[in-house]
């Protein structure tokens, strides 16, 4: 009787000790390196006592959300089924700063930068560079990370209308070039940033301003000091196409009917 009593009580214990493997459990969607670098963010996301602790994070975490939405998306489990971001919750246990939503028409998993949090983590260091650079992201993003920024409206879960000749492209890049001054710890990051603004006028075909305000912008933008030969091989090559093969374009979609597809 008191070896049965024995057993029982070490069956218990061992399985308030063992690790789960339901389906919270990383082991069942990363490899060990995968494991090892998403552990090693949370570690050091929780020792951030400075502003380029924080620099270094933010980095990482752009990583992560690679990672993570890869391995999540490709995973056996989601295949043949939407997913559901409850099922993926536990995840938070692990990416502090980021934030769970959906893919476009809400297919897939994707992350995003918690702004919010990252901002009350800025204000906890000694240094006013990060509160500087995580309020223009909130300023651009808002609440959506890095990926609705305020040079261009979505009109439909794959794309819409750039704002260009409205001036944010301009304003933002002036931002950013005063904040890689102020906030040099982020300059990856404000690189990124920069790269997509250029990204937006090099593939956009849909204006939501008349053709000559768009031009204007662009011809601004070119006043600009230190552009790269990409940059301004980018800004060239769209006026060039502009007037070359206008019917590829749209423009004032703010106040005409354009087609996104």
């Amino acid at each position: 009787m008191k070896r049965l009593q024995v057993i029982t009580v070490l069956s218990i214990f061992s399985c308030l000790t063992l690790p789960s493997m339901g389906a919270d459990n990383l082991e069942n969607y990363f490899n060990k390196t995968q494991i090892n670098s998403i552990q090693e963010y949370k570690n050091d996301y929780e020792k951030i006592k400075s502003a380029k602790d924080l620099a270094n994070s933010y980095n990482k975490a752009n990583k992560i959300m690679t990672i993570i939405t890869d391995s999540i998306n490709s995973h056996k489990s989601n295949q043949s089924q939407d997913i559901d971001l409850e099922k993926y919750k536990w995840l938070n246990n692990y990416i502090p700063s980021l934030k769970l939503s959906y893919g476009a028409e809400g297919i897939g998993l994707n992350l995003m930068y918690d702004n919010n949090v990252l901002l009350k983590k800025a204000k906890m260091t000694p240094e006013k560079s990060d509160d500087i650079f995580i309020n223009l992201m909130i300023e651009i993003y808002g609440d959506s990370g890095d990926q609705y920024p305020n040079w261009f409206v979505m009109t439909w879960d794959y794309g819409g209308y750039t704002l260009l000749g409205k001036g944010n492209h301009y304003k933002v890049l002036e931002k950013i070039k005063s904040t890689m001054k102020s906030s040099p710890e982020f300059i990856e990051a404000l690189k990124r940033m920069k790269e997509s603004i250029f990204m937006d006028i090099r593939d956009s075909n849909n204006f939501g301003f008349t053709k000559d305000k768009v031009i204007k912008e662009i011809n601004t933008i070119k006043k600009m000091p230190n552009l790269s030969i990409l940059e301004k091989n980018i800004l060239h090559k769209k006026l060039n196409d502009m007037n070359k093969n206008p019917k590829e374009f749209q423009f004032n979609c703010e106040k005409a009917n354009c087609s996104y597809g």
